[in-house]
């Protein structure tokens, strides 16, 4: 099913709901990192919920202070995560590609989002609906630990640029992003 969307930025017609089959890349998308250990009738079921959506470069899929609507995966092109300060300067937290999931945290808590995320070039995005992904960890509470698994790897990792901001030139600070993106490209 395909519904009109008048956003700023989204090609029209573009959110496409699958209707209880999976496309072969919302089925991809599940089958890799975080969802590669689920049960098969439940990633049918997440599925079966998702809806994608394109996005042109530099247009915004969420903003900080948006409520949480739902877990995204980057199913093409590539996405930026990112928060200013008063001055307008940009931080970005990081860049999702195809594969990855964001927005976990504020999806898990119920929060509003904490950051922005912005198409870097464009892209199709899947999302899964809070309500669904949370009546399915209510239902099945041992899959929480995938979610747990990700975020302590997110809180690693923001410890490592808390810590190369603290003690390192900008030189270095550079060098070692360069080696966690290429590291990143070659897990996905």
């Amino acid at each position: 099913m395909v519904k009109e969307v008048s956003s700023a930025g989204c090609y029209t017609s573009c959110f496409e709901k699958c209707a209880g089959t999976m496309s072969n890349s919302i089925a991809q998308q599940l089958d890799q990192s975080l969802f590669r250990k689920f049960p098969a009738q439940i990633k049918t079921e997440l599925a079966a919920s998702a809806i994608t959506r394109r996005f042109k470069t530099d247009a915004a899929i969420y903003s900080v202070g948006d409520t949480s609507d739902g877990l995204y995966g980057v199913l093409e092109g590539c996405v930026r995560l990112t928060g200013t300060d008063l001055d307008g300067k940009l931080f970005i937290y990081g860049t999702m590609r195809p594969g990855w999931w964001f927005g976990e945290a504020s999806t898990l808590d119920g929060d509003i989002r904490a950051q922005n995320a912005v198409a870097a070039e464009d892209c199709r995005i899947t999302m899964i609906p809070r309500p669904v992904l949370m009546k399915v960890l209510e239902r099945e509470p041992k899959l929480y630990q995938f979610f747990i698994d990700i975020l302590c790897r997110r809180l690693r990792r923001a410890g490592e640029v808390v810590e190369e901001a603290a003690f390192l030139n900008t030189n270095l600070r550079l060098a070692n992003a360069l080696m966690r993106i290429h590291k990143d490209r070659k897990k996905h």
